[in-house]
């Protein structure tokens, strides 16, 4: 559940990001097409990006210490105070946080309010595209080269939805020069495949429902799309078109949601339509910005592989069912005495409490070899995993990983991790 939270806001920001990327550097550019694609790569790049962080062998993480006084610590005859200097690593400290129970049961209630809220917008969703398929229950009144052409009663004077067109009696009002100008405009985003557009950032408005980012970029994309439906509809006289647009916005004050001509974007299409191409200054702006964009993306793909706590290829962590961490760190401790003198005291060991006749299964492939009943060793290549304080189940002499090997005791579950004979932290490689 972890993982699925981390992955959903990730990528919200990654998106929020990168839409404000494009809204400064390609704002009022005129390469509309190229624009139009690139908010697509925006939502394939925010939902990539999250998987392809670049990660270290956390095993060579440097650690910091934290003194920790303790009393009553028996030194040969006499019991003193000495003062702990223990090894941690953030990765470790920020890993107990995380998988704390209280922090599980937060988790918990903000996936049920993300799947309710998305739930609720998907059927606001489904609702739009139902009022649009219940226009067509009539029989089309022309076919215009395989467009259906309905008649609907709408704000908007036509509006297409895939391979098909809506006009309204407002439409069927003007001259015959200006119903074949709104028609051909309505072909472009046919041809387009405009509505495909619509229906992937309706999609991300049910996915991404809490990301303010998502309606600006939707706002954007419908704007492109009026654009390039536009921009090939006035081969002709340009003047006339932006007449008629401000005509029909000032007919159209007040349009309804679920249609894309609005006041802004009716003054903003009128400014587009006498647009060049883009002032140098625009390009200069978008030159500059992209290498700030790629650094970003790389910080971002370093540090969060860094951050990210993997399991290692063919390890799996031992325990199933509920838990108590008991260790909250790897203990490898030097001792100082009041008067100077020091001890280095090594537990390699990290204990677990676990519900009695918790089933504990191999985490690695590998050979097994038992000192006693209730201790096993698992070697497999340059790893060893020891595992004491258990009732074993079986005692074969090679386990798979995943395979049933022993029971919970009373006693605290202690495992211990060796990677070339060197002891390491389980929670280097194991996710609990």
């Amino acid at each position: 559940m972890l993982s699925a939270v981390a992955y959903i806001v990730e990528s919200s920001v990654i998106f929020a990001v990168l839409i404000n990327f494009y809204k400064y550097a390609c704002y009022r550019q005129t390469y509309y097409k190229w624009d139009r694609f690139l908010l697509i790569a925006c939502i394939v790049i925010c939902y990539a990006l999250p998987f392809c962080k670049i990660s270290e062998d956390e095993s060579n993480t440097k650690t910091e210490t934290e003194p920790v006084s303790i009393t009553g610590i028996a030194l040969g005859e006499n019991s003193h105070t000495i003062t702990l200097s223990r090894q941690t690593t953030f990765a470790t400290i920020a890993k107990n946080a995380l998988h704390s129970p209280t922090f599980h049961t937060l988790l918990f209630i903000l996936m049920i309010a993300y799947i309710v809220c998305a739930a609720i917008k998907a059927v606001s969703v489904l609702s739009a595209l139902l009022k649009i398929l219940r226009l067509r229950r009539g029989k089309p009144e022309t076919i215009d080269n395989g467009i259906k052409i309905y008649t609907a009663d709408s704000r908007t004077p036509a509006f297409s939805f895939f391979d098909n067109v809506f006009v309204n009696k407002a439409f069927c009002n003007l001259d015959s020069r200006s119903q074949e100008t709104i028609l051909n405009h309505e072909r472009q985003h046919i041809r387009g495949r405009h509505s495909i557009d619509i229906i992937i950032f309706a999609i991300l408005s049910i996915v991404q429902w809490f990301n303010p980012a998502v309606k600006k970029a939707a706002a954007l994309s419908r704007q492109i799309c009026e654009n390039i439906a536009d921009s090939s509809a006035t081969e002709g006289d340009k003047k006339d078109y932006a007449l008629l647009l401000l005509k029909l916005g000032s007919n159209n004050p007040k349009p309804s949601s679920t249609e894309t001509d609005t006041e802004g974007s009716i003054k903003s299409r009128v400014l587009n339509i006498y647009s060049y191409d883009s002032a140098q200054n625009r390009k200069i702006r978008f030159a500059c910005s992209l290498p700030i964009l790629l650094l970003l993306i790389i910080c971002y793909l370093i540090i969060g592989g860094k951050m990210s706590t993997k399991n290692k290829d063919g390890l799996e962590f031992p325990i199933k069912g509920g838990y108590t961490l008991a260790a909250e760190y790897f203990e490898d401790r030097i001792c100082t005495i009041k008067d100077g003198r020091k001890y280095y005291v090594s537990h390699p060991e990290t204990a677990f409490y676990v519900p009695e006749n918790t089933v504990i299964v191999a985490p690695i492939t590998g050979t097994a070899t038992s000192a006693n009943d209730n201790e096993i060793a698992i070697t497999s290549g340059d790893t060893t995993i020891t595992i004491k304080y258990i009732s074993l189940v079986s005692k074969s002499k090679t386990v798979t990983l995943g395979q049933e090997i022993g029971r919970a005791t009373t006693l605290p579950l202690s495992i211990k991790t060796e990677i070339k004979n060197k002891a390491i932290d389980p929670a280097i490689i194991f996710n609990y």
